[in-house]
């Protein structure tokens, strides 16, 4: 998979049965699951297609980077990152 991001830096991601792919739902009332802590449903790179926006974490082993972990879909704003005040989140 490659991925450009909106400064225009492209990456290439090699995708293994490891790799953790999960989906934003259109609807996030489907987010809710009775444990007061969201899940984003699980996708296959079948439901990924070219256009989609992403965010995808990986390991890198000289020039070759595996994804394990791709978030795809929209997320709703504020929940952006991962906290508040670390670096990756709102401030």
């Amino acid at each position: 998979m490659t991925v450009k991001s909106e400064d225009s830096f492209t990456q290439r991601y090699s995708i293994t049965a490891e790799t953790r792919i999960t989906k934003v739902p259109a609807d996030l009332s489907e987010l809710r699951n009775g444990t007061g802590r969201p899940s984003l449903p699980a996708a296959t790179v079948a439901d990924l297609k070219a256009g989609d926006t992403v965010r995808i974490s990986g390991t890198k082993d000289g020039d070759a980077v595996t994804a394990t972990k791709i978030v795809a879909g929209e997320l709703p704003a504020g929940v952006k990152g991962h906290g508040l005040k670390r670096g990756h989140g709102p401030k």
